[in-house]
């Protein structure tokens, strides 16, 4: 119970994603005292699970119609497998690959306050024998509250990001209207007036005019292919 409260507030305090999902990794490693954990973020327009953390391991991307990971995620349900080798589902080319010898594996969907899947906690190996049944409710209680911090973690690391692009469109807005030509030149005979209005916040259009020798006038016109910050 002390572990629990501790791991409940870990992550609470945890402050960004990436911190976040270390300390999922570490509290499932430690109710259920695992060798090995991963955390798969899921990607519900990929139908993919894809991790972003995992401890001596190298990151991977997967469909959720794969893997024992996969099945946790598509059946919303902790998935218990004893022998690992003996189960059809696990992908014996990982082990191959890193040296490393799966022999039990407990995959836990991670679910969100309003019950949709944001992740599957893997772990990998108990130290004494297999994982029980005990073991499966703790990782079923993990996976509520891990879930819904990780919710949190990806509407705050989402709404970051976009008040930075906000932020980084109005600089290029900035910048590009400095570049423009602060007045209309004078022409002895001509009426000139010009207007900027990009279609999105910023554009890669451009224009200039420049006065030449024995009153003459050179107008330029850039126009980008397309419009919007690609452009700019």
């Amino acid at each position: 119970l002390e572990l629990m409260l501790q791991i409940t507030r870990s992550l609470g305090a945890a402050t960004d994603l990436q911190e976040l999902l270390e300390v999922i990794v570490d509290a499932g490693m430690r109710m259920l005292d695992a060798e090995r954990g991963s955390v798969f973020l899921y990607d519900p327009k990929a139908k993919e699970l894809f991790s972003v953390v995992a401890t001596a391991a190298a990151a991977i991307r997967f469909s959720i119609d794969k893997g024992i990971a996969g099945a946790a995620a598509r059946s919303m349900q902790v998935i218990n497998v004893p022998d690992a080798y003996a189960d059809e589902r696990f992908n014996q080319e990982i082990d191959r690959k890193t040296g490393f010898r799966t022999r039990n594996i407990l995959s836990c969907p991670l679910t969100g306050y309003d019950g949709e899947l944001t992740g599957v906690l893997q772990l990998l190996n108990k130290k004494q024998g297999p994982f029980t049944a005990y073991d499966q409710q703790l990782a079923e209680a993990l996976g509520s509250q891990a879930g819904v911090a990780l919710q949190r973690a990806r509407l705050i690391e989402h709404y970051i990001e976009k008040q930075r692009m906000s932020r980084d469109l109005e600089i290029a807005k900035d910048i590009q209207h400095n570049l423009l030509p602060h007045e209309d030149p004078t022409v002895p005979g001509y009426q000139i007036a010009s207007d900027f209005e990009p279609c999105d916040e910023t554009g890669g259009d451009c224009y200039d005019f420049l006065l030449l020798p024995q009153d003459r006038l050179m107008f330029m016109l850039g126009d980008a292919t397309g419009h919007g910050v690609g452009p700019a």
